[in-house]
């Protein structure tokens, strides 16, 4: 007997244990498989989870040991995770001999055999298990046991057995005690092998018809020269189906990279054709109102048409029937065809097959994408795959573009509109000028001439005016005095939003000391505390920012007025990733349910009798603010204070530690 040959240092193979018994989980009743080994790892690696898998789905499991003992088995068993004990104990598992099945009338006889394998699955299943799955270890067949040379006859006929039983089979060979002669049988008659840590189906599978027939070398060799040919014609299948998806991939990228619509078509059809091995292809565009299809594109075509040809859309053509079928349509002879005539496009150019696809649109197909040849063919399956992949990509390109041509109409219209207000905002900054300047000018006249009149008589009658009339004369100056400083606040706050912004690093802390030192007079024979914390640089309009401070600190003054013990406190606080300022005091605070008024122009929430104003101040910090791109916005109680807060965009955001410290 000729020794196969053996691996380097008798290694044996790393099966990749996982996989394989992944797929072994695959096997089912009616499965024929050889197990080829070289070492005993190798053969548990398979066999074990092969009788693990089979317990575990209820069926029972028939192990028949030679080339190792039932104790090795058992034990293989064992670490394998089986509960040995508990399978045996009812009736799962049984370790067999070869005396107990293939000799068991002292020589070996296949229809015997199988005539005991027909038996027991007939057992276990009226047992109640699902099926019988067994593995027998075959070395028993180099003990020269008579009839064991019919051994390969078996293997042959129990692909007649097991189709119609439920049972299954793996087969065990130790490859380095068979001989080549006897292993090329033995993969000749199993339709599935496990070599390697794989399990695959066997090319090399003959069905036992032809096996066991008496002229088993001439159907061998017929069988052989079929797989060569089979072999090669999938060969090249895969290397078109390589071709296709490669020239997807790169339209794909092409379309991605940002081409020009035209440019991705034109190349597209110059690719289709060239994989498919077609002289014509083109790209269909359909045109407004649906009735016809233009030559968007297109290689092949006599000259002059790209660009100009256009073909029916209606069902009497080619591309007008994919439109309307919304699938793929194979013509494998135009001068046959019975479900249209074909356009003269195709006519005048010989066509004879062709396929066609929808590109899809939106709401209804954009166009068609079709391949043509002069030559008779028939189109496979794979070549209407690549085609739609083809169109799918050209789909999306359009999509794309008329993404892009929708965003470019809508910038023109945006940048029209933008010219349009910013010619109104002039307009009406013009007319706000001249408003500001009537203001100033034509009611300041009235108001001074009604002060100076109301003044003189104060001066020149007061003896013989009445007490009464005296204090209407002077509420009269008082009103007109009042008046004119609404005025100077309500210019004021209009030019806010004229003044432009100069930003620029605003160095706080510095800017509120020259705001308070501007207020001292404010606090004079006050009892004023000033609690100033950490307060970080910005980037702010000085002169503005410097207006923020002095409204926000003249406000905490006004409101304290009537307090013993004045605090104000300044300082600024982390809030996440955003810096907030904040003044704060213990004045007299306000209702929180009137806050929505505190910004709004000559809205004031304490009588003008009690507190002087003029009702713009805080209206001037959020127009201020807000130019800023900032916030700002108040907490309060009634007699127990108020603290503003405000922020800025654009301040940085790290804080020192002392700005992290929330206010007290």
């Amino acid at each position: 007997m000729t020794d196969a040959p053996r691996r380097p240092n008798g290694a044996g193979l790393t099966p990749n244990h996982s996989r394989l018994v992944e797929v072994l989980g695959r096997l089912g009743a009616h499965d024929h498989l050889c197990l080829i080994y070289e070492t005993q790892a190798e053969q548990f690696a398979a066999v074990i989870p092969f009788m693990r898998l089979g317990l575990a789905r209820g069926e029972q499991c028939l192990y028949i040991a030679d080339d190792n003992t039932a104790s090795a088995v058992l034990a293989a068993m064992r670490a394998g995770g089986i509960d040995v004990d508990a399978a045996v104990a009812s009736g799962a598992l049984t370790v067999a001999t070869k005396r107990e099945t293939y000799l068991k009338h002292g020589y070996f006889e296949p229809d015997a055999m199988i005539r005991l394998l027909g038996d027991a699955t007939r057992a276990a299943k009226a047992a109640g298990f699902s099926a019988l799955r067994v593995t027998g270890e075959m070395t028993w067949m180099l003990g020269g046991d008579p009839g064991a040379e019919r051994l390969m006859e078996y293997e042959a006929k129990l692909n007649y057995f097991f189709p119609h039983h439920d049972a299954l089979a793996i087969c065990q060979y130790n490859r380095s005690r068979f001989s080549n002669e006897l292993i090329l049988d033995v993969i000749r008659t199993h339709p599935m092998v496990i070599y390697g840590g794989t399990v695959g189906r066997n090319f090399y599978y003959v069905p036992p018809d032809e096996f066991l027939a008496a002229n088993q070398p001439s159907r061998e060799v017929q069988r052989l020269l079929d797989n060569i040919r089979d072999r090669e014609h999938a060969e090249e299948e895969l290397a078109i189906r390589a071709r296709q998806q490669s020239a997807v991939a790169e339209l794909g990228l092409q379309a991605l990279g940002g081409a020009g619509l035209d440019e991705l078509m034109h190349t597209a059809t110059a690719r289709v054709a060239q994989t498919l091995g077609v002289e014509y292809c083109k790209v269909l565009a359909l045109l407004a109102g649906g009735q016809e299809l233009l030559l968007r594109a297109g290689v092949g075509w006599q000259e002059g048409l790209v660009g100009r040809a256009t073909v029916s859309a209606g069902m009497d053509s080619q591309a007008g029937y994919t439109l309307a079928s919304a699938h793929p349509v194979i013509v494998e002879d135009l001068r046959t065809e019975t479900r249209f005539h074909g356009p003269p496009l195709l006519h005048d150019h010989g066509v004879v097959s062709g396929l066609s696809v929808a590109i899809p649109g939106r709401d209804q197909p954009w166009g068609v994408l079709g391949a043509h040849t002069m030559r008779q063919r028939r189109f496979s399956e794979d070549d209407v795959h690549f085609l739609q992949a083809v169109a799918n990509v050209l789909a999306e390109a359009v999509r794309r573009h008329q993404a892009e041509e929708a965003l470019r109409k809508l910038n023109e219209e945006l940048e029209q509109r933008v010219t349009k207000r910013t010619a109104q905002l002039e307009a009406a900054n013009k007319e706000l000028e001249a408003f500001s300047y009537s203001v100033s000018h034509d009611l300041r006249g009235p108001l001074r001439l009604i002060d100076s009149v109301a003044q003189l008589v104060i001066e020149d009658y007061a003896p013989q005016l009445p007490a009464e009339c005296q204090q209407q004369l002077q509420g009269l100056r008082t009103s007109t005095r009042r008046m004119g400083d609404l005025i100077d606040a309500l210019l004021a706050f209009s030019r806010l939003s004229r003044q432009p912004l100069n930003k620029q690093p605003v160095a706080v802390a510095s800017l509120v000391g020259e705001c308070l030192e501007e207020l001292r007079a404010e606090r004079e024979g006050r009892q004023v505390e000033i609690r100033l914390g950490d307060l970080p640089d910005c980037q702010a309009d000085p002169a503005l920012l410097r207006q923020v401070w002095l409204n926000l600190l003249s406000n905490a003054l006004k409101y304290t007025r009537k307090r013993a013990g004045v605090v104000i406190e300044l300082g600024c606080q982390q809030a996440g990733d955003e810096r907030v300022y904040f003044v704060r005091d213990n004045g007299v605070g306000f209702n929180m349910s009137q806050a929505h008024r505190l910004f709004r122009v000559f809205q004031r929430l304490h009588r003008a009798e009690e507190y002087a104003g003029t009702g713009v101040g805080l209206a001037i910090v959020q127009r201020i603010i807000h130019r800023h791109g900032g916030r700002v916005w108040a907490e309060a109680a009634v007699d127990q204070g108020a603290t503003f807060y405000f922020t800025l965009e654009g301040a940085s955001r790290t804080a020192s530690p002392a700005s992290r410290r929330p206010a007290s």
